[in-house]
């Protein structure tokens, strides 16, 4: 695997809202390629740590480096321009445009969706329907599919089997784990289900408090899924 360095590498991160502290000096460091998740309980800053790497929020102290270059201090879309996709929780699907309009805004550039219909077949069945019209299953599939159309290098998802049955919260966690095998994409998973991110992920890191407090291998955490029980306890 590529050196850290030339991934995500998060030092000293400090970060929050209206003036509270979230992240207290958080420091972290994910390879290219390399798909990790965040585990904790309710509250204690992943989501706030997402965001913060999007520019969504901007830090108040630390420095947050991608593919070997600082991103803390650009805006969002320049984050996203230089390879780095979000797809928040909740989904946010425009559900007055069609499916096919949703996915053309996260890259305005394309010619087609062709490559984000051929990993979730039923949008292209859907592709003239609005989006609010889906179902929350296929609402996360779109969300997921809009940031792809920009081929980002490292995806941040947050929490995408909220709300979702299992049959396809399964199929979702398959055809994310077959795009990142293809692809070499990177993936920063914020995930309640543990069965999803220990599918997807090969590093589990846990925060608590704004901080990284413990990191296990996902393959531990299979194995043994007590070893989660800790961290949650804190």
């Amino acid at each position: 695997m590529a050196d850290r360095a030339d991934g995500l590498v998060i030092e000293g991160l400090v970060a929050g809202y209206g003036g509270g502290i979230v992240l207290d000096g958080i420091s972290l460091a994910i390879a290219p390629g390399e798909a990790v998740a965040l585990l904790g309980r309710n509250g204690v800053g992943k989501t706030t740590l997402l965001k913060t790497i999007m520019g969504l929020i901007r830090p108040s102290a630390g420095a947050i480096y991608f593919a070997g270059k600082r991103i803390d201090r650009r805006a969002p879309f320049e984050i996203a321009r230089a390879g780095i996709g979000y797809v928040p929780q909740g989904r946010e699907v425009f559900p007055d445009l069609t499916v096919e309009e949703n996915l053309f805004l996260g890259d305005l550039t394309a010619k087609n969706a062709d490559a984000v219909y051929a990993h979730f077949p039923a949008l292209a069945e859907k592709r003239r329907e609005p989006g609010g019209r889906l179902s929350g299953g296929q609402q996360q599939q779109l969300a997921i599919g809009r940031t792809l159309m920009a081929k980002p290098r490292l995806l941040l998802l947050d929490e995408p089997s909220e709300g979702i049955q299992p049959s396809i919260v399964a199929e979702i966690g398959q055809i994310l784990a077959g795009i990142v095998a293809a692809t070499g994409m990177g993936l920063i998973l914020v995930e309640q289900n543990l069965d999803m991110a220990t599918r997807l992920c090969s590093r589990a890191l846990f925060v608590d408090h704004g901080h990284v407090v413990g990191e296990e291998p996902t393959a531990a955490l299979k194995a043994d899924p007590r070893r989660v029980d800790p961290y949650l306890a804190l």
